[in-house]
């Protein structure tokens, strides 16, 4: 199993030379757990097999640290199942804002869970021995949830949340759980105004983002749907031009990184 972000990185992340003006990341390490978006998901009751999926997800985060428009990128029943799961522990879960000059900032933020685990094998009742009475229903169904409860831990399920969307490039540059740029979501973004509100349509947009923060050539590349406009498309490009960003993190150092995200309806 890999690691999520550790405390000792997110420490890193604050004292790096790059968080002068007190820069920092949206993430998942708060110190409550009635807060953690891992202790509020719940395995789906259907899937008792061995599982190995990550799902790529995507929320807004406002400064308060709530979850907003939370998803999945689901592909199948499957992994809507797993993804049901993840919309409902956005609504009770929170995370540490994002901070730029020490000001929390509204993100959106781009992130995959990971579910692993063995098949669910519970023990049957056993009869009674041979003089023994019957149990009760009542004493069955008690057994019945200790047997399950004990199959479930023998499964041993874990959750796992990393900080990107596993953009392959800064993947292989970076590790893993490396921490992906994210970026500050505007009062008023052009693109809202300008890009189809009826026609489905999803594109996804590349930049480089600089260790300081800063972006700059932005590419656009079809997804799904119609493909937008020469506006449209313009209107999306120097939204991201116009954005502030918190920048990619590696081993609690701020380095350049190649951001991607998807626009759409």
């Amino acid at each position: 199993m890999r690691p999520i972000l550790t405390f000792s990185t997110l420490m890193a992340i604050c004292s790096n030379a790059a968080y002068a003006t007190d820069m920092r990341p949206a993430n998942f390490n708060v110190a409550e757990r009635k807060h953690q978006l891992t202790s509020h998901i719940r395995w789906p009751e259907e899937v008792r097999t061995e599982v190995s999926l990550i799902l790529n997800c995507f929320a807004i985060i406002n400064p308060s640290g709530r979850m907003k428009d939370a998803n999945c990128f689901a592909k199948n029943p499957f992994e809507q199942a797993f993804t049901a799961s993840l919309v409902r522990a956005a609504k009770k879960g929170r995370l540490n804002p994002a901070l730029i000059n020490g000001e929390p900032q509204e993100v959106y933020l781009q992130f995959r869970v990971e579910f692993t685990s063995e098949a669910v094998k519970k023990a049957p009742i056993p009869k009674p021995a041979e003089g023994e009475e019957e149990l009760s229903k009542k004493e069955k169904k008690k057994l019945d949830k200790k047997l399950e409860a004990e199959a479930v831990a023998r499964a041993n399920r874990r959750v796992s949340v990393y900080l990107n969307p596993g953009y392959e490039e800064n993947v292989a540059a970076y590790g893993y759980d490396h921490v992906a740029g994210q970026r500050v979501i505007g009062k008023k973004e052009s693109w809202n105004d300008v890009c189809p509100k009826r026609a489905k349509y999803a594109v996804w947009v590349r930049a480089y983002l600089s260790e300081e923060g800063e972006v700059g050539n932005p590419t656009i590349d079809h997804a799904d749907g119609v493909m937008p406009t020469a506006n449209c498309q313009t209107a999306i490009k120097e939204t991201v031009l116009a954005s502030k960003f918190t920048p990619a993190m590696a081993d609690g150092v701020a380095v350049p990184s190649s951001f991607i995200e998807m626009f759409g309806n």
